[in-house]
């Protein structure tokens, strides 16, 4: 518990609780397991994908947008 109040990132969340609560040894094999890269390298049909341009979990480069220029 003393880990979990004095977390200031929220890696570090994820480090000390959703990790270990999951069973992941680390953050970043929690991350990669829950990545829709997998998914999304996997459509096949046209997609259209919308998301916030200062999203935290999706940043604006995530999927290209010079399509639509």
């Amino acid at each position: 518990m003393e880990k979990v109040l004095g977390i200031k990132y929220l890696h570090e969340f994820d480090r000390h609780l959703q990790g270990p609560t999951w069973g992941y040894p680390t953050e970043g094999a929690y991350y990669r397991d829950a990545a829709s890269t997998d998914s999304l390298l996997s459509v096949r049909i046209p997609l259209f994908a919308l998301h916030a341009e200062d999203d935290p979990v999706s940043r604006s480069l995530a999927i290209p947008n010079y399509l639509w220029c």
